[in-house]
């Protein structure tokens, strides 16, 4: 590919892009969708905005309290998945979660040959196979795949595999406040067994705490607030828009019957919002669930996985905090 094509594709690239920005963006701020802004998360300096939230803030249990329960579990991890030679990552992250997270399991598993890649965001796939490459010898066969795991299609070279999830694949969209995520949930599941087919095997982390005061706390940082605004930023510099990012904050509100926290813009002030020409009036204390964190229930969880033809394997626990490591048999 030469220079000028190159730089025409990456044209069309942004073009898709901010396309498909200013359609969530409308969408949200229409009332049509919530929580569907998380592939915005992580692009424009998202990626880095999150980074700095795992390496700087201690008290983000759901990173912290993941990472301590893998080290105490991963060699029950591994005897469970021994005879697996094919691991799907959904969400690896950027380099440090891959490197505290899923490495210490991989790194357990005897058979292992190939890893396959699946994230949002480019360069966290490019992160975490950097990672790999450097940390197996002789090296593992990795392949990477940006988008959505709902969406993306994958080499069928494999004939079973362990699909891991740790911590990132719990942002539902249009999930429902009041009441358990059921059907998004399974069909969450449902898209696993695709992916690791009969005889493969599942591994879900997740944050389980149902404490609404602890869990709003955790959440109310500078670095969180940073994060999860960016995409306005972004939004205000789309070619199409007129928007005032500064008139947002960043509020969290957790809605237990849904096990569900909420990640609100919500407005400071009234302005009118501009998108390829149409006119959306936002007033002062307006608030818009751009993202959102299912603190998923194990036991509701077994039952919606048992409908779906899995078999809990075990659940495991941190002593100190709500995270799971829910594992799951596909026969």
């Amino acid at each position: 590919m030469n220079k000028m094509t190159l730089q025409r594709h990456i044209k069309e690239i942004e073009k898709r892009d901010n396309l498909a920005l200013k359609k969530r963006a409308f969408d949200l701020f229409t009332n049509r969708r919530v929580g569907n802004m998380g592939p915005d998360l992580y692009t424009n300096g998202g990626g880095d905005k999150y980074s700095q939230i795992i390496s700087t803030n201690e008290q983000y249990i759901p990173y912290q309290g993941e990472v301590a329960l893998i080290q105490e579990k991963k060699s029950d991890i591994a005897r469970w998945a021994k005879d697996i030679d094919t691991v799907i990552i959904i969400g690896p992250g950027p380099a440090q979660t891959m490197e505290t997270k899923e490495l210490p399991i991989l790194k357990l598993l005897p058979a292992l040959k190939t890893v396959k890649l699946i994230d949002l965001s480019e360069q966290f796939n490019a992160q975490a196979a950097k990672v790999l490459e450097q940390s197996f010898e002789p090296p593992l066969y990795v392949e990477t795949y940006t988008g959505d795991f709902n969406t993306v299609t994958l080499n069928q070279n494999y004939s079973r595999a362990l699909v891991i999830t740790t911590g990132s694949l719990t942002n539902f969209e249009d999930a429902p406040l009041d009441s358990f995520p059921s059907s998004i949930a399974g069909s969450y599941l449902r898209r696993f067994q695709e992916m690791a087919k009969p005889g493969g095997k599942i591994l879900w982390g997740y944050d389980s705490n149902s404490n609404a005061a602890a869990i709003e706390a955790e959440y109310e940082s500078s670095e969180i607030s940073a994060f999860v605004l960016n995409p306005l930023n972004k939004l205000s510099s789309t070619s199409g828009v007129d928007i005032d990012p500064k008139k947002f904050i960043y509020t969290p509100e957790f809605f237990p019957r849904g096990s569900h926290l909420a990640h609100y813009w919500t407005a400071t002030a009234p302005q009118n919002v501009e998108i390829d020409d149409e006119t959306i009036s936002i007033f002062e204390g307006d608030r818009f669930l751009c993202f959102s964190s299912i603190k998923l229930n194990p036991d509701k969880l077994n039952i919606i996985a048992q409908n779906k033809g899995l078999s809990s394997h075990c659940a495991f626990t941190h002593s100190n905090s709500k995270q799971i490591l829910h594992c799951f048999d596909y026969n």
